[in-house]
């Protein structure tokens, strides 16, 4: 009887605060050796259970420097740290927000993520399937657009309620040491 495959496992930390990124949190990350192309693909693969942190600014620093040994970091562009915009979109209610939550099936998600860093903006559409798999859809939008066009309104079924986050973002893959 063969081993059930292993989930790879990411961790993306949201960082929010004012100020950017210090030169501590520079160099915490900076300590953290790259995942390698092999880390990359086995974290792209469908297996994966991916983590997200929203903590603040000041706290990124310690914990990138408690975690170094556990974790390699995934790079954007020849960067440890991605810089993009998200607003997500859910319907008055925030169905979108307690199903994700409940982790009821299916369910969706959608967002509109500008990459400050490639000034490219995209409206994105998750869907969460029965069996679990996630169907991503993207679509190119004017990265200097505020409000959505009545054509990415339909796309996002009617979804309101914008909830904002931005900031500096880490990616980081588990090293599988454990």
């Amino acid at each position: 009887m063969s081993a059930a495959p292993r989930l790879e496992e990411l961790a993306r930390l949201e960082l929010v605060g004012d100020g950017g990124v210090t030169p501590r949190l520079h160099a915490a990350a900076a300590a953290i050796a790259v995942a390698s192309p092999d880390e990359l693909q086995r974290a792209s693969l469908q297996r994966r259970f991916d983590r997200r942190f929203l903590l603040p600014l000041e706290a990124a620093a310690p914990l990138l420097e408690l975690i170094r040994n556990d974790y390699h970091v995934v790079l954007a562009g020849a960067s440890r740290f991605a810089q993009y915009d998200t607003r997500y979109f859910d319907t008055p209610d925030l169905r979108f927000y307690h199903d994700h939550h409940r982790r009821r099936r299916p369910r969706v998600k959608v967002r509109v993520r500008h990459y400050i860093d490639r000034a490219l903006s995209m409206l994105e559409l998750k869907q969460k399937t029965v069996k679990g798999d996630t169907v991503e859809h993207r679509w190119d939008r004017d990265a200097d657009a505020l409000a959505l066009s009545h054509a990415e309104q339909e796309l996002a079924a009617s979804s309101i309620a914008p909830i904002d986050t931005h900031g500096p973002l880490v990616t980081l893959v588990d090293r599988g040491l454990r």
